[in-house]
């Protein structure tokens, strides 16, 4: 009788070594996405209540605003974004906004 000891030995480094090549980076890249999606939603929600609270010619308040807003939700959901990444989603937010005739 043959000893397969070490072709299930090998079996299974090849196995693990293709789940940390390839799963591990699929499921950080998935999550990455649905953060990214989370932080787009919070921030339209952020900028649409500061239009609508502060109404118009309030720009750089809303904008603070609407920061202070955004960052409080996301930490509620446990979510870090660098500040500089919710800054640009607000900005990218207010330009749709504006292009769609919602803002001032």
């Amino acid at each position: 009788m043959t000893d397969i000891t070490y072709i299930i030995l090998g079996l299974i480094l090849i196995i693990g070594g293709l789940i940390t090549g390839f799963g591990i980076p699929f499921l950080r890249s998935k999550v990455s996405a649905e953060h990214l999606e989370t932080l787009k939603k919070i921030v339209h929600i952020a900028v649409y209540a500061a239009e609508q609270l502060l109404g118009p010619k309030m720009g750089p308040d809303k904008k603070a605003w609407a920061l202070e807003y955004a960052k409080k939700l996301l930490a509620k959901l446990g979510l870090t974004f660098d500040e500089a990444a919710v800054d640009a989603a607000i900005e990218a937010q207010v330009k749709e906004m504006n292009l769609t005739g919602d803002g001032e």
